[in-house]
């Protein structure tokens, strides 16, 4: 289809729509089109415009063609595009070519949808515009929607952005999370982002969250203790220990619990004996019950009586938890009748 695509686009297209049907049809549709766009754009676009409204292939193969063309050609692409008649089928066109435009030239694009009258679509459209920029430039593109006109973004737009920025680079993105505009969105995203940053670079976030105070200091502390836990349970039991005594250190501590009790689950399939003395040094609470339950169904697959032993010993383990296991799962543990 391709030599005839470069030949005769139209044919290959009136061919593939009388021959073909369904994901076939749509395929050799798209191939076409890819190839006419790039020779004859305006001609590609206003055959698939051609398509009746009811067929979904009409709204697959306009955005298909508008994708190609917004490389080359963004601005000859949006001026065919606003000559359509107003309504949703415009605004997605004028939406996906404006995204097309803002990977290669995102200044020119926000330029664009800056001249738009404030309101929804605008607001759309400046959004597509950052969401692309920020793979680009993500400094660049934060202080562009950082100085938009007041109102222009929703704060949580603004805490999506940061955080769109924020799971690639954590780092970069927490110098800027005191520039949002809430401060709960402030703790929040700080939070989430150091979390982040102790996955990809624990001491670069332990050396940030010991930079802060008060709660901010602790809140934040917990957080890569958190992301340690199952990794490095000693470290993250020293981080654990430099959170002030109160509600985030409760937190760290069911962390440090449930790290434990994963680490014991994974264990006792190969190690029971490990596995057990393991889950003995796991406080008492809800995190090793889990452990004690999950272990022992997988000791029990290699040794009953260990798996038996174990559960008879934390009696309690059994009772806390006998709401959250499936009645099939405590057969196979206990026993039947049990």
């Amino acid at each position: 289809m391709q030599p005839w695509a470069a030949r005769d686009p139209r044919g290959a297209l009136d061919w593939t729509r009388k021959n073909t049907a369904d994901f076939e049809q749509q395929q050799l549709i798209d191939m076409i089109l890819w190839v006419w766009v790039q020779r004859e754009p305006v001609a590609a676009a206003d055959y698939a415009l051609g398509f009746s409204p009811e067929q979904r292939a009409r709204s697959e193969s306009l955005r298909k063609v508008m994708q190609v063309w917004a490389g080359p050609a963004p601005r000859a692409a949006l001026a065919w595009v606003q000559k359509l008649a107003p309504g949703s089928e415009r605004n997605d066109l004028i939406n996906v070519t404006v995204g097309g435009w803002a990977q290669r030239q995102p200044e020119a694009a926000s330029a664009f949808a800056l001249g738009y009258p404030p309101g929804r679509d605008r607001t759309i459209l400046l959004r597509i515009v950052v969401n692309e920029w920020l793979h680009v430039d993500p400094g660049a593109a934060w202080t562009f929607a950082k100085d938009l006109p007041p109102g222009t973004f929703h704060p949580t737009m603004m805490k999506e952005l940061l955080g769109d920025w924020g799971h690639r680079y954590p780092a970069a993105a927490l110098s800027h999370v005191d520039e949002l505009p809430d401060p709960t969105d402030q703790q929040g995203m700080r939070n989430i982002l150091v979390g982040w940053l102790a996955e990809k670079d624990c001491a670069a976030a332990l050396a940030y969250a010991r930079k802060l105070t008060g709660t901010d200091r602790d809140s934040a502390l917990y957080e890569v203790v958190n992301s340690q836990a199952e990794r490095d349970p000693r470290a993250a039991a020293a981080v654990a220990a430099e959170i002030s005594p109160g509600q985030w250190r409760g937190y760290a501590g069911e962390a440090l619990a449930e790290g434990q009790g994963k680490i014991a689950i994974r264990m006792s399939a190969t190690d029971p004996a490990g596995a057990i003395a393991l889950i003995n040094k796991i406080p008492n609470g809800r995190q090793k019950n889990n452990a004690i339950l999950f272990a022992a169904l997988n000791i029990a697959e290699h040794d009953p009586r260990a798996a038996m032993a174990l559960a008879e010993a934390n009696p309690e383990a059994e009772e806390s938890e006998e709401q959250n296991v499936p009645p099939e799962t405590k057969r196979q543990l206990l026993g039947p009748g049990k």
